[in-house]
Parts: structure tokens; C-alpha cells; sequence
């Protein structure tokens, strides 16, 4: 019998990911979803509570792992110690495209069909969290090269900006790609001219 419920969540949760990715979260129903598993609203019901739930479910885990790659992306980075960036670079890159590899429905619908849950505005909350550390680099740089905390240019959005445009080309990539190995030497290639030019001021 549990073999049997668990195929059916399954099923629930590949229709909904397939509703969710074509539609998003707002113009998605249960009906429909409920449809693409050959089974009844009710019968989800006895699954997940609502559609909030059945949509959590689905991308919490992927944005737990999101949060948690970007908040310990450098733990063992040693400022100016570029065989520990290479280190970063090839540890930390096989690890997020592993993730968009695996999640890349879940990834596209958290960054382009969540409209109207909670994970609204999660892009900005993750590009907000990756600019902290990329500020703490740009700080340390400036500090060291001219005693300042300051720069060129204020510091807070020229972070804000290397962090988006890091996002918005990983997601670009799989956006436009849905080839794996493609996605793989295209992330790859993406990662290592985005840190590389963190060499400078690490």
C-alpha cells in the first residue's frame, strides 16, 4: 500500500511540476494538475493540503540548497591564495551545476513562475545574498590596495551588479538550453570566467 501512495505523490508532483513550469504558480489549478495524474482533485487533497503546499514541496529543497551553496561558496578561501580560488572554482562549480543539471525545472519555475507564492521576489533575495559576499571581496581589495573601503565606484551596487549578471547568466544558460551536457561545459565556462576575475583581488 505505501509503495502505492508513494507512486501516486510522485505523480502528483511530476504533473504539478510540469502545470507549474508551463503555467506558474498563479495560473496553475489543481484541476489541471489533477488531470495530468489521472486522478481526482480530492485525492491530492489527501496528499498536500493546497497548492501552496503541493508548490512548496517542490521548491523548497532547491532553494535550501541555493542558499546554502551561496552562503558557504568561500569558507576555505584564503585572501590572495589563487590555487585555493582554483580550488573554490572547480569544487564549487561542479556542485551548482550538479544542481541546475538536476533542478533545472525547479530552478526555472522558482525564478520564473513563482509569482503569487512565497518564494516571490526569491531571485532578488538570492542576488541580494551572493552581493554580501562579493561586497566583503571588493571591501578587502580596496582596503588593501588604497587603504579605503571605498573604490572607484560605491561599493554596495557594483556588488549588487557582479551578482546579478552571475545569475542571470546561469540562468540564461538554462533557460535557452535543456541539453545537460551542454548546460555543463556552458555553466562550467561561465563559472570560471566569472571567479577568475576575482584572481585580481583575492
Amino acid at each position: 500500500m505505501k509503495v502505492l501512495k508513494d507512486e501516486i505523490r510522485d505523480a502528483i508532483v511530476n504533473s504539478a511540476k510540469e502545470e507549474f513550469f508551463k503555467k506558474g504558480y498563479e495560473r496553475s489549478s489543481m484541476r489541471s494538475i489533477a488531470k495530468g495524474t489521472n486522478t481526482t482533485v480530492g485525492n491530492i487533497y489527501k496528499y498536500f493540503v493546497n497548492k501552496e503546499a503541493l508548490f512548496s514541496h517542490i521548491l523548497d529543497p532547491i532553494t535550501l540548497e541555493l542558499e546554502n551553496l551561496i552562503n558557504h561558496h568561500d569558507d576555505e578561501l584564503e585572501p590572495g591564495d589563487h590555487s585555493s580560488i582554483d580550488q573554490l572554482i572547480e569544487q564549487q562549480g561542479a556542485i551548482l551545476i550538479d544542481l541546475v543539471k538536476k533542478s533545472r525545472i525547479e530552478l526555472l519555475i522558482l525564478m520564473y513562475g513563482s509569482e503569487g507564492s512565497k518564494f516571490k521576489g526569491i531571485k532578488d533575495q538570492l542576488v541580494s545574498l551572493l552581493s554580501q559576499g562579493t561586497k566583503t571581496h571588493l571591501i578587502s581589495y580596496y582596503s588593501r590596495s588604497n587603504g579605503s573601503v571605498t573604490g572607484p565606484v560605491p561599493v554596495d551596487p557594483l556588488a549588487y551588479a557582479l551578482a546579478q549578471s552571475f545569475f542571470e547568466g546561469i540562468f540564461t544558460l538554462i533557460r535557452n538550453s535543456s541539453n545537460p551536457e551542454e548546460i555543463e561545459k556552458s555553466g562550467i565556462e561561465l563559472i570560471k570566467l566569472f571567479f577568475n576575475g576575482f584572481k585580481i583581488i583575492l
